[in-house]
């Protein structure tokens, strides 16, 4: 089998992590090509690349990972009483200007943030209405031409004829309500990913 072939020569070529790591790195990708369904060896490499480009990618992330948290240890360990004090005093010196732009930064981030989901709810919103108001207003006027059918021929073929143009337009609205509601949602799951990785990355660091 095409992905059992795969995930076999990706552990092959992971074999410089530890087990752990490559265990982590293979189940993750034994879950996305499950997810995929029954791929092809050239539809699996297409899609995540061949197992050395994989394992190479692996490496280089592991490598950046060991460097960051060796320059980090060498600043602690090169850590003096003076020189903890000399940061304590910069950092209260310098806290007007660090701590404004921070908080201008943050103000600017949470106003994109507002403006970006009240778009998204807006449109939302919007295409709901129009959609329930398209099936309101298409039954009451095929209600209203039923009832001055037998008074108001004329009249009452007229609002079926609306009514009907009117459900139609209801009709042609609610898939693009629909797509426009799974497309919010999967951005909105995005963004949370998103800021969880950033502040668990933060809570780390």
């Amino acid at each position: 089998m095409d992905q059992e072939k795969y995930l076999d020569q990706l552990s092959q070529a992971l074999r410089r992590l530890s087990p752990d790591e490559r265990i982590a790195i293979v189940d993750k990708y034994r879950q996305a090509l499950q997810v995929s369904g029954d791929l092809t060896w050239d539809e699996i490499v297409n899609r995540f690349g061949e197992p050395r480009e994989v394992a190479k990618e692996a490496y280089r992330q592991q490598r950046a990972a060991n460097q960051t948290g060796n320059r980090r240890q060498d600043f602690v360990r090169n850590l003096t009483l003076p020189k903890i004090f000399l940061l304590m005093v910069l950092l209260l010196i310098t806290l007007p200007i660090w701590g404004t732009i921070t908080a201008v930064i943050l103000a600017a981030l949470m106003a994109i943030f507002g403006i970006v989901i009240g778009v998204i709810m807006t449109c939302v919103i919007l295409m709901l209405t129009l959609t329930l108001v398209g099936f309101g207003l298409g039954g009451t006027s095929l209600v209203s031409g039923a009832l001055l059918l037998m008074n108001a021929p004329l009249t009452g073929v007229y609002y079926l004829g609306l009514g009907l143009v009117e459900l139609a337009i209801g009709l042609l609205l609610l898939p693009v309500f629909w797509l426009i509601f799974k497309a919010a949602v999967r951005w909105l799951e995005a963004l949370g990913k998103f800021v969880t990785k950033r502040t668990q990355r933060g809570g780390n660091a």
